[in-house]
C-alpha cells in the first residue's frame, strides 16, 4: 500500500520535491531541490548483489563496489572509507555501514 500512495503523490514516484525557490531557473530549465525516495534500496541492491546474500562483505568486495559506484581506482581512498565505515573488528561491512558510506561519500552527506 505504502508503494501505491507514494506512486500517487511523488514525483515519478520516487521524489518528494521540497517547498520552496527553485534551485536554477532559465529559459529552458526549472531545477527544483527533491529528496530520492529509493536511494537506500538502490544503494542496498549494490550491496545484496556483490555479497551473494550474505550479511558482510569484505574488502576486496568493498572495494570493487565503491570503484563502480565512485568511479575511483584509488585504493589509497578506498582504504580509507573501508576502515572509516567498517565499525566491528571482523575487518567486514555490513548493509547498515555499507549504506552510511554511500550517504555519506557517494551522496554528499544527503540523506
Amino acid at each position: 500500500i505504502k508503494q501505491i500512495i507514494f506512486k500517487r503523490i511523488l514525483f515519478l514516484g520516487q521524489f518528494k520535491l521540497d517547498d520552496g525557490p527553485p534551485i536554477h531557473k532559465s529559459a529552458t530549465a526549472l531545477v527544483l531541490k527533491a529528496t530520492d525516495f529509493n536511494t537506500d534500496k538502490y544503494y542496498l541492491d549494490f550491496f545484496w548483489k556483490h555479497s551473494k546474500g550474505k550479511s558482510f562483505i569484505g574488502r576486496n568486495t568493498f572495494g570493487t563496489i565503491a570503484e563502480n559506484i565512485c568511479n575511483t581506482t584509488n585504493m589509497k581512498q578506498i582504504d580509507e572509507w573501508f576502515e572509516k565505515f567498517s565499525l566491528s573488528s571482523s575487518g567486514q561491512i555490513d548493509a547498515q555501514e555499507f549504506l552510511a558510506f554511500c550517504k555519506d561519500i557517494v551522496g554528499d552527506g544527503r540523506e
